[in-house]
């Protein structure tokens, strides 16, 4: 499944995902679909949701049109 994370704050915000990259969002900006296995059980990340500095936007994945 994908994940976007939407910046609320009205500052950039950097987002440490858990391959060691960053994401830097400016206010209000959504980011580009990242797989879940750079947000889940990354507590920089919880943080930042948690005081909603951030929103977690998932997204179904879409199936193959045949």
């Amino acid at each position: 499944m994908d994940i976007q994370i939407k910046n609320n704050a009205k500052h950039l915000l950097l987002v440490p995902l858990s391959s060691r990259a960053t994401l830097h969002l400016g206010p209000g900006e959504v980011s580009a679909p990242v797989s879940d296995s750079e947000v889940n059980q990354n507590p920089k990340v919880t943080k930042l949701a948690s005081s909603g500095l951030i929103s977690i936007l998932r997204q179904a994945s879409q199936q193959p049109s045949k």
